[in-house]
């Protein structure tokens, strides 16, 4: 049996700047909107915490945030709560998928135990990114 592709894309601080979406005229993002075309969109999605290394870590196991207990920016590996916990990568790496990350989603020093959940790792963009020229009304 064939298994579905599955591509999941994590952004924080994006807003509604997506075509699809109709949130700014001036943003162009022809791409990701011919991908959301084609695929499932969660519109009404709502983080668990307003600081994103326990966002992510939510996101990554599956547990909300009164679970994990991390409130704070801190090592995924320090969490005593996540030790025998598997992450999505870890479940779709289990049956029988190849589970590549990337981005923001492998910040704080992303290795030991958790690595391992991803067979390939690429690496990101420098820290910081492209910046809009346009000043913030």
């Amino acid at each position: 049996m064939d298994l579905p592709n599955v591509l999941m894309i994590c952004i924080d601080d994006l807003k509604d700047w997506i075509g699809y979406l109709n949130g700014n005229p001036d943003v162009k993002t022809p791409h990701i909107d011919k991908l959301a075309s084609e695929g499932r969109k969660f519109t009404n999605a709502h983080s668990v915490v307003p600081v994103c290394s326990p966002s992510r870590i939510s996101i990554m196991y599956g547990l909300h945030a009164t679970t994990h207990g991390s409130y704070v920016g801190i090592p995924y590996e320090a969490i005593e709560r996540l030790k025998d916990v598997s992450t999505i990568e870890g479940y779709f790496q289990k049956n029988g998928y190849l589970s590549i990350g990337s981005g923001k989603i492998l910040d704080h020093d992303f290795k030991g135990e958790l690595a391992k959940n991803f067979d390939q790792v690429i690496d990101s963009a420098p820290k910081g990114g492209p910046r809009s020229k346009r000043k913030p009304r």
